[in-house]
């Protein structure tokens, strides 16, 4: 009985009749539904600016950066596809004896060739006795001028680095214009238009603003690269190399992270 009046001091305290007495139901039933009829506002971060963007608004803006940097990847993929097409069909254009117009004679025999391609794409031509011609002549072997014409056709370079040497002589005597080799032996990667080449012999040519890179021992020529075949690399050499797409600078799109409040 001695505790009966501590218990009626606790029942009319004031912090506990507004919290706990279970007679207070009518303000218990108002805060229960301000509780339940609260709003639910989307949380909102705020710009360094002062001005505040919506979640809802920052996915909407992330999702239209990521679609447009996915449909300008998928057009530089789809440009390289038509590319490569193109350099195989111009491969194959060697090989094709009846439409050759042109004779080039080697040291060990002579090599068909198209006197339209020689005359766009090098000097060997240039002569007004070599163009009035039926044959020109190179004083090299047979292999090493095919392996020079595959590269002029095509850009497709797949000479062995026994023939390299060779093959820049006749590349600075006759072009492509401005075609320059590099050849090394212990290189571990190699820049080959929009490619990265691993396991080749040759070294990163130096970097250049107006370039139109090659593999295995070419340095970069002072053509613009939309207006040439983009070279596909079919490397010909004992170990496997990897092949990996790298896109250009200047066709990414930076998106900004997600900016976080507080």
């Amino acid at each position: 009985m001695a505790t009966k009046p501590d218990d009626e001091s606790c029942d009319t305290s004031p912090q506990f009749t507004r919290v706990f007495d279970p007679n207070e139901k009518s303000a218990r039933d108002h805060d229960h539904t301000r509780l339940s009829n609260w709003p639910l506002v989307p949380a909102s971060v705020r710009k360094t600016n002062g001005t505040t963007v919506s979640h809802k608004e920052m996915c909407n803006n992330l999702a239209t950066h990521t679609t447009a940097f996915m449909q300008q990847q998928m057009r530089v993929l789809e440009k390289l596809e038509r590319l490569e097409r193109l350099s195989q069909d111009m491969s194959r254009l060697i090989e094709e004896e009846s439409l050759t117009d042109v004779r080039i004679q080697c040291i060990d025999g002579c090599v068909n060739a198209h006197r339209c391609l020689l005359h766009s794409r090098t000097s060997l031509m240039s002569k007004a006795s070599q163009t009035d011609g039926q044959s020109v002549e190179i004083n090299e072997n047979k292999k090493v001028v095919r392996h020079w014409l595959q590269y002029v056709y095509s850009g497709r370079v797949e000479w062995e680095k026994d023939d390299a040497e060779k093959i820049q002589k006749i590349a600075e005597q006759y072009g492509p214009e401005r075609s320059a080799f590099t050849v090394y032996t212990d290189a571990e990667t190699v820049t080959f238009g929009c490619f990265n080449i691993s396991g080749v012999l040759t070294t990163k040519p130096p970097a250049s603003t107006d370039y139109c890179d090659f593999n295995r021992g070419v340095s970069p020529c002072a053509t613009e690269p939309v207006n040439q075949p983009a070279p596909v690399s079919q490397v010909n050499v004992d170990q496997q190399s990897s092949l990996s797409v790298v896109i250009p600078d200047e066709l990414t799109i930076k998106l900004a992270p997600p900016l976080r409040s507080g």
